[in-house]
């Protein structure tokens, strides 16, 4: 049978039957799982998932960071003219 044909309910009955009988075993039933080299899929899923959040913490310090900066500059200069027009 080839991979794209459909089954018919008479198949997926006999199939479903010999599982339960025990006519089946565990490894007949497994040849359509993913193999391992496929799994790379699932780790670059994972990696993005965790990498994205990582790098929008980073982005959210570096610009509060810069911020800060920016706040204390501008004091500065409103404390040097405050002392200028004494």
């Amino acid at each position: 049978m080839g991979e794209n044909n459909n089954l018919t309910d008479d198949q997926i009955s006999e199939y479903c039957y010999r599982v339960a009988v025990g006519q089946i075993k565990e490894d007949e039933r497994d040849q359509n799982t993913i193999d391992p080299k496929h799994n790379i899929l699932k780790y670059l899923g994972i990696g993005a998932l965790i990498l994205i959040p990582v790098g929008l913490l980073l982005a959210f310090f570096i610009r509060k960071k810069k911020k800060k900066k920016r706040t204390k500059k501008t004091k500065k200069k409103k404390q040097k003219k405050k002392k200028e027009k004494k």
